[in-house]
């Protein structure tokens, strides 16, 4: 199968993930990846830069699916680290077993929607639970300047995820891979990478991201973000929710 970009650390495709999987997934993967919520809302822009003024935008792609799991060798897979919203979190805990959650919260977030609402907190399942078993649980970030994709996770947190999960011989695979924010964060950490786009104009994007030079973001960086979640309280979502199989 032809890859869209490629180079010596990264690979690129173009075209539902199902499809292309089976066909591309090597051993020692690491699944890293944001999928479609199925929620509707995406980033809308502010007007003013920072701002995260959401809007719902009934996509015909997004909607949440967990069937490509299904695709996802255990022989050739190590690690899942997938984000998910709450009402799902079950459903990939009932299709990988016993998780580890941890968490990104936005310290710039669009303001709530219900009563049980927390806009400022997304969860990420990890399989299995010995993955990423270090270091604070969650990590504050700032998506004012994520401007590649409408759902796109800043560069700090998929590196956080990333410098948690994968070891350097392994593998990072984002079948939804979007502007390209997972690759471009383990390229910079020296991981092999592969991701899986269906919209052509995001593979563009995300390919002339791997063409940049790699960014000066090392441990010390990421431990550092850390760190700073860890000891500021003050800038967590004042609930962030919980789950028994998630300590």
């Amino acid at each position: 199968m032809r890859p869209y970009y490629e180079d010596d650390m990264v690979a690129i495709y173009n075209g539902d993930c199902r499809d292309i999987l089976p066909h591309v997934l090597p051993p020692n993967s690491c699944i890293v990846t944001d999928p479609p919520y199925g929620t509707g809302w995406v980033r809308g822009g502010g007007p003013k830069a920072g701002d995260f003024d959401a809007q719902m935008s009934g996509a015909d792609w997004d909607k949440w699916d967990s069937s490509w799991l299904n695709l996802c060798s255990r022989e050739k897979v190590s690690c899942f680290a997938i984000f998910a919203p709450d009402a799902c979190i079950g459903d990939l805990q009932s299709l990988l077993g016993r998780t580890r959650l941890r968490y990104y919260v936005k310290s710039n977030p669009r303001p709530p929607l219900g009563g049980n609402d927390t806009p400022s907190v997304e969860p990420i399942v990890i399989y299995p639970r010995v993955r990423f078993s270090r270091g604070p649980a969650h990590l504050v970030a700032y998506n004012g300047d994520c401007n590649h994709h409408p759902c796109e996770k800043p560069l700090s947190v998929m590196s956080w995820i990333i410098s948690g999960c994968a070891s350097v011989n392994e593998t990072v695979v984002d079948p939804f891979m979007g502007g390209g924010s997972t690759l471009r964060a383990a390229k910079n950490l020296s991981r092999r990478c592969i991701g899986i786009e269906l919209d052509e104009s995001y593979c563009e994007v995300a390919a002339k991201r791997m063409a940049q030079c790699v960014l000066g973001l090392g441990a010390r960086d990421i431990n550092e973000a850390g760190e700073t979640a860890y000891n500021s309280p003050m800038l967590f979502a004042t609930h962030i929710p919980e789950a028994g199989t998630s300590a």
